[in-house]
């Protein structure tokens, strides 16, 4: 996720209290990847936990920590599209079908480019 600055951005060091200063007019990114997995915002950041996102969890940590769909007025315009597909997908899936854990089959590994993939494949 990629801005220009309008205005110059003072970042402070929480541990030496060093204040730097980045121009107006810089070109920054932010790797969403790395964001949602950040230790400051996330317990155990790897581990699949639903209850992140219960009304309280997401009340105890800055707005920004989670940005599926980017942020601000240039976010994603299908967020409402894709968060609506996948709702009615979801629903379609558990009515038809049964779903379990297979211990057979490999673990997905993390592929980040242009959008997260599973290099070896997601096994349902």
């Amino acid at each position: 996720m990629g801005r220009q600055l309008e205005e110059p951005l003072k970042i402070i060091e929480k541990c030496s209290e060093r204040v730097s200063t980045i121009p107006a007019g810089t070109n920054v990114s932010t790797s969403i990847f790395m964001l949602h997995r950040h230790e400051n915002f996330w317990e155990n950041p790897t581990v699949f936990n639903p209850e992140r996102f219960t009304k309280e969890n997401i009340a105890k940590r800055p707005a920004f920590a989670y940005v599926p769909f980017s942020a601000g007025s240039r976010n994603c315009i299908g967020q409402n599209f894709a968060m609506n597909e996948m709702k009615i997908c979801l629903a379609q899936v558990i009515r038809k079908l049964r779903l379990y854990i297979d211990g057979d089959s490999p673990v997905p590994k993390m592929l980040p480019r242009i959008i997260l993939q599973s290099e070896s494949g997601i096994f349902i």
